[in-house]
């Protein structure tokens, strides 16, 4: 019998539940079972497919509505502290030891070519209306504005020191610079020169594609 070739692309769910459905090599297959048996080529490779995703939540715990971070006619840099209690680690791809640095404040990923979806969250207030500020992503060295490579400006369309809310996703990818640096997120309001508080922060992000 000529042998037969399959290309099956299976998505994040299917893989686990194909990784789920599998005969380790330690266990007997029996009569009644439903499970496949183990095929260690096919196995490694729904493994690897596994690690090439994931994903992390980092919430913040500092900043609260009586003692937010205050951008004051600044670029202030925006601190998740990854102590708040949505915060949730259990899926960053394998590999992966942080996607969040919660000491330094900035993206860390993992390869050159690397594709990620990130949302940022935050409740903010303005001391003006009609105001508005910028959230940057800033990969230089320093993050002193040279290399933003993200730039959302964010209106400010409510009354005076009246709270809204920012809940926005993007699409990034990951050249060597982004690699060596990371990446600083910013609260930028010295284009109104108005008085921005944020609190309540929490970032999202997960790696969509591994470089190849």
């Amino acid at each position: 019998m000529p042998e037969e070739t399959y290309n099956i692309q299976l998505d994040a769910d299917q893989v686990n539940t194909a990784l789920l459905n599998v005969h380790g090599a330690d266990t007997e297959p029996t009569a009644a079972s439903t499970k496949m048996v183990q095929s260690g080529g096919l196995h490694a490779y729904l493994e690897g497919e596994r690690q090439n995703s994931g994903y992390g939540v980092y919430d913040d715990l500092t900043t609260t509505e009586v003692s937010p971070l205050l951008a004051a006619n600044a670029r202030v840099q925006l601190t998740i502290d990854g102590d708040g209690p949505a915060t949730y680690i259990e899926q960053i791809p394998g590999g992966e030891f942080v996607l969040w640095d919660d000491v330094g404040n900035f993206i860390q990923p993992a390869n050159d070519g690397d594709a990620y979806m990130m949302r940022v969250s935050f409740r903010y207030k303005s001391n003006a209306l009609n105001s508005h500020f910028d959230l940057e992503l800033d990969i230089s060295p320093t993050g002193d504005g040279s290399n933003v490579i993200l730039l959302d400006t964010i209106q400010c369309l409510k009354a005076a020191n009246t709270e809204a809310r920012y809940n926005q996703s993007h699409f990034i990818y990951t050249r060597s610079t982004f690699i060596a640096n990371g990446g600083r997120l910013f609260i930028n309001s010295t284009d109104a020169g108005d008085t921005i508080s944020i609190y309540e922060q929490t970032l999202v992000i997960g790696r969509i594609h591994k470089a190849i």
